[in-house]
């Protein structure tokens, strides 16, 4: 018996692609779907005949679909749904959303890690994913020790032309305090301010370190430098709204959700790859522990070895300045250097404990999960 499921969507957006991506997954073990999604030339060549018309036509057992100003065309189908929501959540329909609130707060501990104390954020306005983003940024920030400052960029097409927000953008960034370390609300928007620091001459990332969201690869690349983002995750979103699809269409599940998914990791390139420390030695500390953690377990006395300080003096920095010992920053780098390799597919759970310098599985499943409170497998299966 087979599943006749649309899927409407727009690829040119990098999210909607990995949302189709973990479709695709969950497809790979249920066969039995026919899938309904229009290519951009589809689009055009049956523009004159409405989208409702052509899933009647089409008569789908049910749909996944970004919302769109025709969504209540498929309310008024009175078939199973899911929507991936661009404003509210849709509270008669199983919705499929981000955790936008932890993407801002990821983003946070990032440059607080690396020792910012000037953050910034910058997106569109009047949507509420944007807002949830700069809560999440914002509640992780420090009051008292921190400067934070937000630039509120207006919709494009509503408020002005690219030039227009170029200049503005430049205007905002030239009198940041500097370093300074910038969230933004998508890829899209980071590229932009990443030309926008050209203008003037800021440099990216020496006085302004610069984060995005989406990871979209074509974008992260044709960026100079190269893009820092964060992968919402939208893959397992994908898979996990098939799963909920095939419940409804099967009658398994009738309720209405809120499928809720964490973001997977911060993929750091060159936009945001350093460290916002004055203290020479300390810079020093940091850069060795960043250079050897993927492949080594790295002791205490090998970073005091890389400064000209005592280890007591050291330790004192890192307390005063990162507030945290050395032995926490090696760990913590360790763990984020683990966790980036396990969303690897391509290695097995021995293999990444071979490649970051474990001499066993055990000892490598047993320090990751000392540390973190699950195991790598049960990790892994949470971000894939």
């Amino acid at each position: 018996m087979f599943c006749r499921v649309a899927l409407l969507f727009d690829t040119s957006f990098a999210f909607d692609r990995a949302i189709i991506r973990g479709i695709a997954k969950f497809i790979l073990f249920n066969r039995s779907w026919i899938l309904f999604r229009q290519s951009p030339y589809e689009r055009w060549q049956n523009s004159q005949m409405p989208l409702k018309e052509q899933l009647i036509k089409w008569k789908p057992d049910g749909i996944i679909a970004r919302e769109t100003d025709n969504i209540n065309d498929l309310f008024d189908l009175n078939i199973p749904l899911i929507v991936s929501p661009v404003s509210e959540p849709f509270p008669d329909y199983t919705n499929i959303v981000s955790d936008n609130f932890a993407i801002g707060a990821i983003a946070a501990e990032y440059f607080i890690n690396k020792g910012y104390t000037n953050f910034g954020y910058c997106g569109l306005e009047n949507y509420k994913w944007v807002k949830e983003r700069y809560e999440g940024f914002y509640s992780k920030i420090n009051k008292s020790e921190h400067k934070f400052l937000k630039y509120k960029r207006q919709n494009i097409k509503e408020e002005g032309n690219w030039e227009n927000e170029q200049q503005a953008i430049s205007v905002w960034l030239t009198f940041l305090p500097k370093p300074f370390a910038l969230l933004c609300c998508t890829d899209e928007v980071a590229y932009q301010v990443v030309q926008a620091a050209k203008l003037v001459n800021i440099l990216i990332p020496e006085e302004i370190a610069v984060i995005g969201v989406d990871n979209d690869e074509f974008i992260c690349n044709i960026c100079n430098p190269q893009l820092s983002s964060i992968d919402q995750n939208a893959e397992l979103l994908g898979y996990e709204a098939a799963k909920k699809l095939q419940e409804l269409m099967s009658g398994i599940a009738n309720e209405n959700a809120i499928i809720l998914v964490p973001p997977k990791n911060i993929i750091t390139r060159r936009s945001s790859n350093i460290l916002a420390v004055e203290d020479r030695n300390l810079q020093k500390a940091l850069n060795y522990i960043a250079s050897n953690t993927t492949t080594k377990i790295i002791k205490v006395d090998e970073v005091v070895a890389s400064t000209y300080l005592s280890r007591r003096t050291l330790e004192n920095r890192f307390q005063t300045i990162l507030k945290r010992s050395i032995k926490g920053e090696i760990i913590r780098m360790k763990i984020e250097t683990i966790k980036q390799i396990l969303g690897d597919k391509q290695f097995n759970i021995s293999e990444v404990a071979s490649v970051s310098g474990f001499p066993s599985t055990d000892s490598f499943c047993h320090y990751f999960k000392e540390h973190t409170g699950i195991t790598p497998g049960t990790y892994r299966e949470k971000i894939l």
